[in-house]
């Protein structure tokens, strides 16, 4: 998925009614933990836009696999629909590796920081995040070429692995997910007492879209120099 996929609206239409209709498209499933983190946000983009524009109708049809019971559910969680299969029918679900409500964030989250972890041989470490770093100025420059290809996997993965490594670092949690739509919000509260709220997802996004003048290991070092730690 390109990161402008991530946080994109695939399509409008107004019917009769005046019900503005939200459309986005998925292709695949796997990993879940990956899928399930940018579904969310692409939802997120769905909703807040919704709230401009009422009455709304977010749908989400499915091109090739068909959905877990948690992407099922995240969609619910927003008023929205998933469709797979031909004729468009909405769709129940298939088991998969977390729920159809109550996401526990924090594990999806860890899977994602693991899988990046293992996939490049990191250690956790503030000193790992030179790494990445360099993994994402290579994605930068390779987005360079194709522009639409800033690659949306690279935000989620590196993204959630920095901020495992400030919350092992400082202490601190991920924001629980908004109670009004059960989307989580990609924040952390760092430090003693949560003092510090920060997006270490969000510095990965500016990296990959504007260069190493965004790196992520001097921004963590500067907040773990900075935060009194839990």
């Amino acid at each position: 998925m390109s990161l402008k996929d991530v946080s994109r609206i695939d399509m409008t239409y107004t019917t009769p009614d005046g019900t503005m209709g939200l459309m986005a498209a998925v292709w695949d499933w796997t990993p879940e933990s990956l899928r399930l983190t940018q579904f969310a946000m692409k939802l997120r983009t769905m909703w807040e836009h919704g709230q401009d524009n009422q009455p709304c109708r977010i749908e989400v049809t499915c091109r090739k696999d068909e959905p877990p019971v948690s992407a099922v559910g995240l969609a619910r969680g927003v008023g929205g629909v998933l469709f797979w299969g031909p004729g468009r029918v909405p769709v129940a679900g298939r088991p998969g590796d977390y729920p159809a409500e109550n996401l526990d964030w924090q594990a999806i989250h860890t899977a994602n920081s693991t899988m990046f972890a293992q996939e490049h041989s990191l250690d956790g470490s503030l000193d790992s995040l030179r790494r990445v770093d360099e993994l994402l100025e290579a994605a930068h420059l390779a987005a360079r070429e194709q522009p639409a290809k800033v690659d949306g996997d690279m935000l989620v993965l590196a993204g959630t692995y920095t901020s495992e490594v400030m919350r092992a670092a400082v202490g601190g949690t991920w924001d629980p997910p908004k109670p009004e739509t059960g989307l989580p919000s990609l924040r952390m509260n760092l430090g003693r007492n949560g003092a510090s709220s920060v997006s270490m997802i969000a510095k990965v996004r500016q990296f990959l879209q504007n260069g190493p003048g965004d790196a992520v290991h001097p921004a963590a070092t500067f907040l773990a120099d900075r935060v009194i730690p839990v």
